[in-house]
């Protein structure tokens, strides 16, 4: 078959293929299903051994994987959290097209856990929102072979879908901290006016508080008669057993708070 007949083939299939990807995203499938499906379409004309997809954590500067192929290319990849250095921060706003890399180059976490894999050569798509990062997808082989430009066209497309999917998740999960956000104050306000000790205060703050955010522990100082942050409550109960005579000596000439969060 002539070449022209196999590129325009190619390109039928890729167009109905965003057609998939915008239906299942339309009825609200999960990022990981969608991205499966991206990658099944790479998977039939270029070679690859690893993918994923990452995006905006709960903090700024933190991604998370929500998506990889294949299952066993790195041991327990999914809702793994990574820092985004400031390299690959830069890659994202100076490529917003995409980048290759060498993984030799790490730049963190995640991209020395791709090279300990045996992965070497890497192309990441940030998934922006005009001067907004909401994650990115990585492709990467095991032979030093580059990524052509029309390998990852279709990804480039998949991409712009994939980066409104991750606007609207994370927006959605926004509303819903700012709702807990809320919900706290107001019960902790209730506590108060109850005349709770601050013993009691900082156990409900800490239940509270879990429904929203995840953490290990959480501790109380308190600002004692010798101008020390002295431990008085932690959570669970038994971090203060181990942490009861954390002492803190500070200068305070003009006390305006009465107490810190560890």
């Amino acid at each position: 078959m002539p070449e022209e007949d196999l590129a325009g083939k190619r390109a039928e299939r890729e167009t109905a293929a965003l057609y998939a990807i915008a239906r299942l995203l339309a009825q609200r499938n999960r990022l990981s299903d969608v991205f499966e499906q991206v990658v099944e379409q790479m998977a039939g004309h270029v070679g690859l051994d690893f993918a994923a997809l990452m995006v905006l954590d709960t903090e700024p500067d933190m991604d998370r994987v929500v998506g990889w192929y294949p299952g066993d290319a790195i041991e327990e990849p999914e809702g793994q959290v990574y820092r985004r250095t400031r390299a690959r921060q830069m890659l994202a706003d100076e490529f917003p097209d995409g980048v290759q890399w060498n993984l030799g180059e790490t730049f963190g976490e995640a991209e020395q856990r791709m090279a300990e894999a045996g992965l070497v050569v890497a192309w990441s798509l940030p998934l922006m929102d005009g001067d907004s990062y909401y994650g990115s997808i990585t492709i990467a082989r095991r032979e030093p072979e580059p990524f052509k430009v029309g390998e990852t066209s279709f990804l480039r497309a998949a991409g712009e879908l994939l980066a409104a999917a991750a606007k609207e998740e994370h927006a959605i999960w926004r509303a819903a901290r700012e709702e807990a956000r809320s919900q706290l104050l107001n019960e902790l306000t209730i506590l108060l006016n109850e005349g709770s000790t601050v013993e009691e205060l900082f156990s409900a703050m800490a239940a509270l508080l879990s429904r929203a955010v995840t953490f290990d522990g959480a501790g109380l100082l308190l600002v004692n008669e010798e101008n020390a942050l002295e431990l008085v409550a932690a959570d669970p109960p038994q971090l203060r057993d181990r942490l009861h005579e954390l002492r803190v000596d500070v200068e305070i000439p003009e006390i305006k708070t009465a107490g810190r969060w560890l």
